[in-house]
């Protein structure tokens, strides 16, 4: 039986940030709506990449994600 954990909120200033997503499919495309929305400098790192996220204006490097990335 598995037992699930209380969800932690977290409120955090974006506006400037850097902010790196791992992944491209249709749930990091609605994140990433809020992520823009709130002035993150988002850059997404995915060997695919969901149409929506393409139209984003956010940096994308279409590719598997390397320890470099956060750097």
């Amino acid at each position: 039986m598995t037992t699930h954990k209380p969800l932690f909120p977290l409120f955090l200033k974006l506006a400037g940030r850097s902010v790196l997503v791992v992944g491209a499919g249709s749930v990091a495309a609605s994140k990433l709506h809020a992520l823009v929305a709130a002035g993150a400098e988002v850059h997404v790192v995915a060997p695919e990449i969901d149409p929506v996220i393409k139209s984003m204006a956010v940096r994308i490097s279409q590719r598997c994600f390397q320890a470099s990335d956060l750097d």
